[in-house]
C-alpha cells in the first residue's frame, strides 16, 4: 500500500507505475477506492502486506495519512519509510512510527536507484515476514519481549503516575504497552533523536516543554520494566 499526501501525487504515481511492472500488486487510492473512504483506507491497510508510508511536510498534516499510518502501526504492519521531498526529516508524530526504520530518499539517489533501493526493502520485509510466520512469531516482536508490552492504556497511566512523569502525560495519555515498547525501543535505539521528537511534538501540540531529566527518568523506568 501507498499512503501519500496528493501533493506528491506525481512522484508517488511514478513510483507505483515502477512497482507495477516488477509484478508487485500495490493499492493506491487512485484506482482502487470502493465505498467510504475511511473503509476502502482500513481494509488497504488491514489486507496489505508492508506500507509504503510516502513522508513530506504535506504528509505530516494530513489527517488521513496521519490515521492510514497510524493504522499500520496499530496493526504492525511493516513499514517503509521514504523521503519524497528534499531536505525532508520526519519529525513529530511521523518520527514516532517511522523510529530508526532506513529511509528511501529519492532525491538523494535519484529515481531509478531509490526505486531499486525501495524493491530491495520490499523483498527484504517479505522476507521477514515469512521467515517468522514459519517459526511462529509475531511481528515485529521477538519471542522474550518485556511484561509492558501487555499493559493496557489505564496501566500505562498507572505507570506515568508512579514514577513522576506527569510531564509524559500528554504524549502518553493514549499509548497502549505494546506502542510504549515500540517507542521504548526507538529511545533505545536512538536516545538523542527521540529526545528531540518527542520534545518537538509535546511543544508543537500542547505548548509544554519536556526537560532532559524527565525524559531520562523515562528511559530508566522503562529499562528496570525491561529488565524486571
Amino acid at each position: 500500500m501507498l499512503s501519500y499526501s496528493h501533493q506528491e501525487k506525481e512522484l508517488c504515481y511514478r513510483i507505483h507505475k515502477y512497482l507495477i511492472d516488477k509484478r508487485l500488486r500495490v493499492w493506491l487510492d487512485r484506482d482502487d477506492m470502493y465505498g467510504s473512504t475511511i473503509e476502502a483506507m482500513a481494509n488497504a491497510v488491514e489486507k496489505s502486506k508492508c506500507v509504503l508510508l510516502c513522508m513530506s511536510d504535506s504528509y505530516k498534516i494530513s489527517p488521513s495519512c496521519q490515521s492510514e499510518a497510524e493504522y499500520a502501526h496499530k496493526l504492525h504492519k511493516p513499514l517503509i519509510p521514504i523521503i519524497m521531498r528534499e531536505k525532508y526529516r520526519p519529525d513529530g508524530w511521523v518520527s514516532f512510527i517511522v523510529g530508526s526504520r532506513i529511509y528511501v530518499d529519492y532525491h538523494k539517489l535519484g529515481f531509478q536507484v531509490a526505486c531499486d533501493k525501495l524493491l530491495e526493502q520490499i523483498q527484504m520485509q517479505n522476507s521477514d515476514a515469512h521467515l517468522n510466520h514459519q517459526h511462529k512469531l509475531p511481528l515485529p516482536m521477538a519471542a522474550n519481549t518485556p511484561h509492558f508490552q501487555q499493559w493496557s492504556y489505564a496501566d500505562v497511566l498507572r505507570f506515568i503516575d508512579g514514577t513522576n512523569l506527569s510531564e509524559m502525560k500528554p504524549l502518553l495519555g493514549k499509548v497502549d504497552g505494546q506502542e510504549l515498547f515500540e517507542l521504548y525501543r526507538m529511545c533505545e535505539l536512538n536516545s538523542q533523536q527521540m529526545y528531540e521528537s518527542l520534545k518537538t511534538e509535546l511543544f508543537t501540540l500542547h505548548k509544554e516543554i519536556l526537560p532532559i531529566n524527565v525524559y531520562l527518568r523515562f528511559i530508566t523506568q522503562l529499562r528496570k520494566q525491561a529488565n524486571g
